[in-house]
């Protein structure tokens, strides 16, 4: 899972355009972090192989904070992770079958904050 969560993470850090838009993309927020800012949150495994072959189903949701006013900056920065994860990612130790989003929403967490979430789900196979 966690070659997924570094892979997802060096393709998003290094896009100028989300960069552009939020203040970082974290699995740990620093305490005076400012939003918008994209985190790592639900990460799910499960086994996904054969008598032949060994694989993971791996689900990575990105959650996606902000204060703008309403949901519209929430959904532009989902918009932008999200062709962003078009292309798949390049993995070291296995072999990427295939790459998805599966699920996205948005919320108002508490008067003004809001909560999007982008959920992708990769098949791989170990090499």
């Amino acid at each position: 899972m966690y070659d997924v969560q570094t892979k997802m993470y060096e393709v998003l850090n290094s896009n100028e355009q989300l960069k552009s838009m939020v203040t970082g993309v974290y699995d740990y927020v620093p305490e005076s972090t400012v939003v918008p800012y994209v985190t790592f949150g639900h990460m799910l495994s499960s086994a996904d192989g054969s008598k032949t072959d060994s694989g993971e189903k791996i689900t990575v949701t990105l959650d996606v904070w902000s204060e703008g006013k309403g949901r519209r900056q929430t959904v532009m920065i989902m918009q932008v992770i999200e062709e962003i994860l078009e292309d798949n990612i390049q993995l070291n130790n296995s072999f990427l079958i295939s790459q998805k989003i599966t699920n996205r929403e948005v919320w108002e967490e508490s008067y003004g904050l809001y909560h999007g979430t982008v959920e992708t789900e990769f098949q791989i196979e170990w090499e």
